[in-house]
């Protein structure tokens, strides 16, 4: 019965079908511009040989087409912070058939890397009801490229609408961790202790350590007494003089090699 009533739609000339990538073939079928939304319709695909004789009909593929969905997201931006890489974009305000408003329900996030194409799923997991979505999956040092598409409800699912301009940014790590704080010090035996609690920031290195003769002192007078970061929370200076007082600070280092401002002079008095 499928064949009384069925139409051929297309060709795919043996030439397409030996150059095809990965052995898959595409067709694309042009349905009129109005009432498809009432109609189902049924496909089928069978070879022909170069004589003319036709295998037998593949499984059907039974579809229902939708005209009304959403037009792709539009004004897609980006923006690096120390903990995302945040994407704004634009509610498209038609449906691919221009009837207004558009019918959104949702959006997805695709990314790629600079080699890699885009996975056939979300980047998010739970569909985005805002225009709005911070991607904390990242790492310093990579390229990232972003589409957006647009989700509307479809028959018995949701249906996704063509792809929004693509964006990319490049995730360079120009961001000092937070200046080490409550930095606390003792001295016993002619040596200066200092203690600080531990910095949060996931790139942390570690920190560096500087002394200074007084608190106004330049930095350019300090001297450095870590000369490469260290990555424990305390630090004993037995260099230090009996009798004298001096001022330490405490910078944060990340693997970037950015470097927070010093924390508070914290004065100690050296006794044997």
């Amino acid at each position: 019965k499928f064949l009384e009533e069925a139409r051929v739609i297309g060709i795919i000339p043996s030439k397409d079908i030996s150059d095809a990538e990965a052995n898959t073939l595409y067709f694309t079928d042009t349905l009129p511009a109005s009432g498809i939304t009432t109609l189902r319709y049924r496909y089928a695909i069978r070879y022909t040989n170069l004589s003319g004789a036709s295998l037998p009909l593949s499984n059907y593929a039974l579809l229902e087409p939708t005209t009304a969905i959403a037009k792709a997201p539009e004004s897609i931006n980006t923006e690096l912070t120390q903990e995302a890489i945040k994407l704004t974009w634009s509610s498209p305000i038609a449906n691919l058939d221009e009837t207004q408003p558009a019918r959104i329900i949702g959006y997805n996030i695709y990314r790629r890397s600079k080699d890699g194409g885009f996975s056939d799923q979300p980047i998010n997991n739970n569909l985005i009801t805002s225009t709005n979505f911070d991607d904390r999956q990242f790492k310093f040092g990579n390229n990232y490229f972003y589409i957006v598409r647009s989700v509307s409800s479809g028959k018995d699912t949701t249906i996704e609408s063509p792809d929004s301009a693509e964006v990319s940014i490049k995730a360079k790590d120009t961001f000092a961790p937070f200046s080490p704080s409550d930095v606390t010090g003792a001295a016993a035996a002619a040596i200066a202790s200092l203690f600080w609690p531990a910095n949060t920031e996931k790139d942390l290195r570690g920190y560096i350590v500087y002394r200074a003769d007084k608190k106004d002192a330049p930095r350019s007078e300090w001297t450095k007494l870590t000369p490469t970061a260290i990555t424990t929370t305390t630090f004993r200076d037995e260099r230090a003089q009996v009798g004298k007082t001096y001022v330490y600070f405490i910078t944060a280092i990340d693997i970037a090699s950015n470097e927070s401002n010093p924390s508070e002079g914290t004065e100690v008095e050296v006794v044997q």
